[in-house]
C-alpha cells in the first residue's frame, strides 16, 4: 500500500509542478488531493512528532515576518499589492506540507535547496527571450519532494 499511495503522491506533486511551471497557475483540487494523500501517508507511516511541527511553524513565522518587514520597509503603502504579486497561493499552500514532513534540520535544508533552485531557475529565466519576474516556486518545491519520498521508501527513513 505504501508504493501505491507514494506513487499517487508523486503523481500529484508532479502535476503541481507542471501546472506551476507552464501556467503559474495551480488548480485548488491539486492541493487538496496532495493534502488527502499527505494526511493519509504521514498518519500511517510517518508519524508527526509535534515538536518539530512547532519549529518549523516556528521557521515559517521567522520568513513571514522578515519578508513582510521587507516588503513595507521597501515599498511604504504599496506593500501589499506588491507582496500579492510577488508570493503566489500555490507557494502558500505548499507550506503545510513541507511543516509536516519534514523534521528541523531536513525543513531547513529543503528549503535552502529549493530556494537556491529557484533563484539559479530566475537567472537563467532572464537570459531566455521570456523575461519573467515570477519564479514558480511551489512547481520547483513539487519536483523536489517525490524524490525525497521514494528515496525513504528504498532506504527506509
Amino acid at each position: 500500500m505504501m508504493v501505491f499511495l507514494i506513487l499517487f503522491l508523486s503523481l500529484t506533486f508532479f502535476w503541481i509542478a507542471w501546472q506551476d511551471l507552464k501556467h503559474r497557475n495551480v488548480f485548488v483540487i491539486s492541493f487538496i488531493i496532495c493534502y488527502l494523500l499527505a494526511g493519509i501517508f504521514l498518519n500511517l507511516y510517518k508519524k508527526p512528532n509535534w515538536d518539530d511541527i512547532l519549529f518549523n511553524l516556528a521557521i515559517v513565522g521567522f520568513m513571514v515576518s522578515f519578508t513582510g518587514i521587507y516588503y513595507i520597509l521597501k515599498y511604504r503603502l504599496k506593500f501589499i499589492e506588491r507582496l500579492k504579486r510577488s508570493i503566489g497561493l500555490g507557494d502558500i499552500a505548499m507550506v503545510p506540507i513541507l511543516v509536516l514532513y519534514f523534521e528541523p534540520y531536513g525543513f531547513l535544508l529543503f528549503l535552502l535547496i529549493s530556494f537556491s533552485l529557484c533563484l539559479l531557475y530566475w537567472v537563467l529565466a532572464q537570459k531566455g527571450p521570456g523575461k519573467t519576474l515570477l519564479v514558480p516556486l511551489a512547481g520547483i518545491q513539487s519536483l523536489m519532494l517525490p524524490v525525497l519520498l521514494w528515496y525513504g521508501f528504498f532506504t527506509n527513513t
